[in-house]
């Protein structure tokens, strides 16, 4: 059964020991076999050997057919799986378990299915009435014949006991003795004792040693051979099945609940600060209008070309990857005439603008359905005349009735429904000022290209005069001003004109002029180039405190007309893209950020603004990220290291019971990955409800109703990522030592 051929064991720790010398012995497939000897004698280390914890300094040992010098690690797992049981002093046994359970571990890593076997060991320990009893409850006695239980459950060659009765009394010492002497019968049983004269009376064989040498061999009976078959095949030990993994790490890894709750708060807190700071590291530009326009559900969106901003005249070209966009041209006439009085949409009986406040009041789509004299408008509008006191009726009663302008009526034909409608339109009804955020379904009133022209009697037109933005005025604006105020002359005729400092200055070709200058450029005619066309005029006078132009009423008017004909083609306008897929809105942000698109919405001023503070915390959020990543790190190792440390013995049970290695590895990565679910499901309700709480209070402090923190997916896919990534690495490091150390070292802990 086992054969020792000049067995030597040498330990180098200060000095070199000897354990075992030149042992040779073969033992036969059954007997009860004592090996006596005081401490340090070599009895453990024997042992030892024969169960492959140990491989010789010199020599050869075979067990059944196999070389236990050459055999590789799936070989011996196989072996103690099918071949070798252990039975120690101090039972080694998993306390927290009932007796089935313990029996049932050693079935299931030799994966064997039925569960029969289990009552009859017991029935034959006479142990049956113990079966559901947990084993921490058992007294010594009953805990070794557990311990013997598993390993005959196991149908063992060979029965390795070493000390099985050191922790009983005589009693309880001589059952066990009792035990192992008829289990004998059938299988070789290996015995290390102290106590010689138990030895003397149960063994088939005593064999004595001191320092690691064979001192005396008595057989005390006769053996003879079962002839067991000596060349059984070895194969590969039985793998567990995910489910298996799953049950194992239920059972190996002590369940205190305080333990669990503990760290799983400590993984909350640790994944939560590590996901949010991946998320404002991920925040920038493009996320922060793309959460923006898709958090609001915005279906109609007003888009203009940057130059908008710095064009003489305006233009909206779109980027040509928007041009397939269902869109509308719309007109903004408050950015066209400037200030609140740019639309001289006036009441005919107080003669004051009605248009002011903030938003889409100043849009105007252009409708050739629309007869020149009929005007469709929103039911914003129509509340905000409600409220100037332009309409004095419903909102819903306006269909036919006229407004009354300084030059023309028009006849409200429809009004359009929009969703400012449902949140704040009683708002608006008593307060015109009303702030439009809340207004996302971006629609405008209604005129012809006609009708749109006949509103406009100007006060003053802006135009573009020698490539400078001005305003050109009625002479009449000026009537009342002291002569003295003007150096000169007030325009009399049709050919005269009065023009500021700064014009005064560029015909001179000068930065500036002395007041005193001024009259010898008077008198005399000059060309003016106003919006392409060249006019010219006789410059009488010089108005010292403003840049403007101003013309006699007649000739005034006369431009006016020249300049009203274009105005419809030279007006600022922009595009109304109709919005059906949020991808067309990912789309939208990403021209604005890569092409020379800009948003022209309630909510563009607070884009720039939160996207300025984003970029000025970039700095900032980097180090969080990269401090929560450290805690994160920390805690998993302090987390896989401790769990570890207090659970070396249940994982030594498992490897002396022929567990795989392999196997360990799953079953410790199942556990810290259930703790790490049991992290994570609350981790990604938090990590969205706090994102969404930080944005409404952003919007409720800053009145920003804008998503300034963004909640990407890829935040928490980052965080899993990188904890997974982590936790790998610790768990390999710690089994990597477990690997390393001998199995009764990992039970014992002696690390």
């Amino acid at each position: 059964m086992i054969k020792f051929k000049n067995v030597s064991m040498l330990f180098h720790t200060d000095k070199e020991i000897k354990a075992i010398s030149d042992f040779t012995f073969e033992f036969p497939d059954r007997g009860l076999f004592s090996i006596v000897g005081r401490s340090g004698s070599g009895k453990s280390t024997l042992l030892n050997l024969v169960s492959g914890l140990l491989k010789p300094t010199a020599g050869k040992i075979e067990l059944l057919s196999f070389d236990l010098c050459t055999i590789s690690q799936n070989e011996m797992e196989f072996i103690r799986q099918n071949y070798v049981g252990f039975v120690y002093q101090d039972y080694i046994l998993l306390e927290h378990l009932t007796v089935y359970d313990n029996l049932l571990i050693a079935l299931d890593l030799k994966g064997i299915e039925t569960v029969n076997k289990i009552d009859d060991v017991l029935t034959y320990l006479d142990m049956e009435h113990l079966k559901n009893t947990q084993v921490s409850k058992l007294s010594g006695g009953e805990k070794q014949r557990v311990s013997i239980a598993r390993a005959l459950i196991r149908d063992v060659k060979i029965l390795l006991a070493d000390e099985p009765t050191g922790a009983l009394d005589d009693a309880n010492a001589e059952v066990v003795y009792n035990l192992l002497k008829e289990i004998s019968k059938d299988i070789l049983v290996l015995m290390v004792t102290h106590d010689k004269m138990s030895a003397q009376t149960y063994a088939d064989c005593v064999i004595s040693l001191s320092k690691g040498e064979i001192s005396q061999i008595e057989y005390k009976n006769e053996i003879e051979s079962t002839k067991i078959n000596q060349n059984l095949v070895v194969n590969q030990p039985h793998p567990l099945s995910i489910k298996e993994v799953v049950r194992y790490s239920n059972i190996l890894f002590k369940k205190r609940i305080k333990r669990i709750v503990f760290t799983a708060i400590f993984w909350m807190i640790s994944l939560l600060l590590t996901a949010l700071s991946t998320n404002l590291l991920l925040t920038n530009e493009q996320t922060i209008i793309e959460e923006t326009i898709t958090s609001h559900e915005t279906k109609r969106i007003q888009m203009v070309d940057k130059s908008y901003f710095e064009d003489d005249i305006f233009q909206a070209n779109l980027s040509p990857i928007l041009e397939s966009f269902n869109k509308t041209k719309i007109y903004d006439v408050q950015v066209q005439m400037e200030l609140l009085s740019f639309l001289a949409l006036y009441n005919q009986s107080i003669n004051q603008p009605i248009f002011s406040g903030t938003g889409p009041i100043y849009y105007f789509e252009i409708d050739d359905q629309l007869n020149s004299n009929e005007i469709s408008l929103t039911d914003y509008q129509v509340a905000y005349f409600i409220n100037r006191g332009i309409l004095n009726d419903q909102i819903e009663n306006q269909i036919g009735q006229v407004l009354n302008f300084k030059n023309h009526q028009l006849i409200i034909k429809d009004v359009i429904e929009t969703d400012f409608g449902k949140f704040d339109l009683q708002t608006l009804l008593s307060d015109p000022f009303v702030d439009f955020k809340r207004f996302h379904d971006f629609r405008t009133s209604k005129i012809s290209a006609e009708g749109l022209s006949a509103l406009f009697t100007f006060d003053y037109v802006s135009v573009s005069v020698n490539n400078y933005d001005t305003r050109i005025y009625s002479s009449n604006i000026i009537d009342d001003t002291p002569d003295e105020a003007i150096i000169g002359l007030k325009p009399s005729s049709s050919d005269e004109i009065v023009i500021g400092i700064q014009q005064i200055a560029e015909i001179a070709n000068q930065d500036s002029l002395e007041l005193t200058d001024i009259p010898q450029y008077l008198n005399q005619f000059y060309d003016f180039n106003i919006n392409g066309s060249v006019y010219s005029y006789k410059v009488v006078g010089v108005y010292p405190s403003y840049n403007y132009l101003y013309l006699q009423g007649e000739s005034y008017d006369t431009l006016v007309n020249e300049l009203s004909y274009d105005f419809i083609k030279s007006i600022n306008f922009a595009y109304v893209l109709n919005i059906e897929t949020t991808a067309q809105l990912k789309q939208i942000a990403k021209e604005c950020l890569e092409g020379d698109l800009f948003i022209l919405t309630y909510y563009s001023g607070m884009l720039e603004t939160a996207i300025e503070y984003i970029q000025s915390m970039q700095v900032l959020y980097t180090y969080v990220s990269l401090f929560s990543y450290l805690l994160l790190a920390l805690f998993i190792y302090y987390f896989t290291s401790h769990l570890v440390s207090a659970n070396h013995k249940n994982m030594g049970i498992f490897l002396s019971l022929g567990g795989r290695k392999k196997d360990l590895s799953k079953i410790f990565i199942a556990e810290n990955i259930k703790i790490f679910i049991y992290s994570l499901v609350p981790t990604i309700v938090l990590h969205w409800l706090l994102i969404n709480i930080i944005n409404s209070f952003i919007v409720e402090t800053w009145n920003f109703s804008i998503q300034i923190v963004s909640y990407k997916p890829l935040g928490i896919i980052t965080t899993i990522l990188v904890a997974g990534a982590i936790g790998y690495i610790t768990i390999w490091s710690s089994l990597k030592k477990i690997h390393k150390m001998e199995m009764l070292d990992v039970i014992y802990d002696r690390s």
